[in-house]
């Protein structure tokens, strides 16, 4: 009787191993889009900014007061 206890709590142990292997690796891969997205945003940004200030070079120099 106390074997298949043992045993019960032995498959419990190892199922909970794996499903936290499973969810260390979901992490990591949504971390690595988010990272991933990150950058193309900020990068996005970036052309936005260069954008922006090209166009104010434009400007006459009266319409910035």
């Amino acid at each position: 009787m106390m074997w298949i206890l043992l045993f019960g709590l032995a498959i419990g142990a190892v199922l909970l191993v794996v499903h936290q292997g499973r969810n260390q690796t979901d992490i990591s891969l949504r971390l690595q889009r988010l990272e991933a997205d990150n950058q193309q945003l900020r990068q996005r940004v970036q052309v936005l900014e260069e954008l922006v200030l090209e166009k104010e070079k434009q400007r006459p120099f009266d319409e910035l007061k």
